[in-house]
């Protein structure tokens, strides 16, 4: 299951990246997330190690990342190492004059018998995907003066 979303946020692209380099900003704009952050002194930067923990139907569960991919100020990839599912992600911040526009990928890989959950979880990975990225852009819009 592959979901990608794109939007786009009033604010200059550095900052975004910025924002979202730092992965415990996550609880305040994806809504299933309850924690996420680096193991040990972990930074963003190829190799480093992080965890994110999600609220799915009153459980909560556990999935260990890398970053896979890291083109500061640009781009963020990530693959799961370790919970209940397989796949990864990214984040891509694009410059837009005064705007940014903000891609996020994910992709979820169920094994064994749970592949027949799939077009359900599917369905509610892209809706929940769209809603976090309009959170996104309402926590990060730059009041007019």
């Amino acid at each position: 299951m592959k979901r990608s979303g794109s939007i786009v946020i009033h604010r200059p692209a550095d900052e975004v990246f910025a924002f979202l380099a730092e992965v415990h900003n996550e609880t305040s704009w994806r809504d299933s997330v309850t924690g996420s952050g680096y193991i040990g002194e972990g930074s963003a930067g190829v190799g480093a190690d992080g965890y994110t923990e999600v609220s799915m139907g009153g459980k909560q569960v556990r999935m260990d990342w890398r970053i896979s991919s890291f083109d500061p100020g640009r781009h963020v990839a990530w693959q799961l190492t370790g919970g209940p599912w397989q796949g990864g992600g990214a984040y891509t911040v694009r410059p837009l004059s005064d705007r940014t526009e903000v891609t996020a990928d994910l992709e979820v890989r169920l094994a064994g018998a749970l592949r027949m959950l799939e077009p359900v979880l599917g369905f509610q990975l892209g809706r929940g995907l769209r809603s976090d990225l309009v959170r996104l852009r309402q926590l990060l819009v730059v009041p007019a003066n």
